[in-house]
């Protein structure tokens, strides 16, 4: 079965509220299985608040243009380089070409290159090195252009 068909599947799964799944064709066969978690919930009791003091509100720091993102196509460990020992693959203020590879994400023991949408500048990395990324997670803060 190919990698990109598995990982698909993987994410519908992860994005369900189904809790376990069997498939299987040919020569291929795949078990996933998720715990579900039930909290408690506890009774509230409600009291009534202190008067709060409001202090004059600070400078406000206008908020961005829209800002652009590179986003994980899928769920997995997130890697800056090829190897421990090898450079990032990219760095913030470097240009970047479309379909420039910009990390590497693991999945089930096989890496998959993220490349960039589109030409960009990368202005900062939002995941540390060896962090699990969910689909659709930002990953690079960038700049069309």
């Amino acid at each position: 079965m190919e990698e990109i068909k598995v990982m698909d599947l993987m994410e519908k799964f992860i994005n369900s509220s189904i809790t376990k799944m069997d498939f299987s064709c040919q020569d291929f066969s795949l078990k996933l299985s998720k715990e579900v978690q039930s909290a408690a919930v506890a009774p509230v009791q409600l009291q009534a608040a202190a008067p709060i003091a409001v202090q004059p509100a600070e400078t406000v720091k206008a908020p961005e243009e829209k800002a652009e993102y590179i986003t994980a196509p899928l769920v997995g460990t997130f890697y800056q380089a090829s190897s421990p020992e090898a450079e990032a693959f990219v760095k913030p203020g470097q240009k970047v070409a479309k379909g420039q590879t910009v990390c590497l994400l693991e999945a089930m023991k096989m890496f998959s290159e993220v490349p960039a949408p589109f030409d960009c500048v990368i202005e900062e990395c939002l995941v540390s090195d060896g962090a699990q990324v969910g689909y659709d997670a930002p990953l690079f803060k960038v700049k069309k252009g």
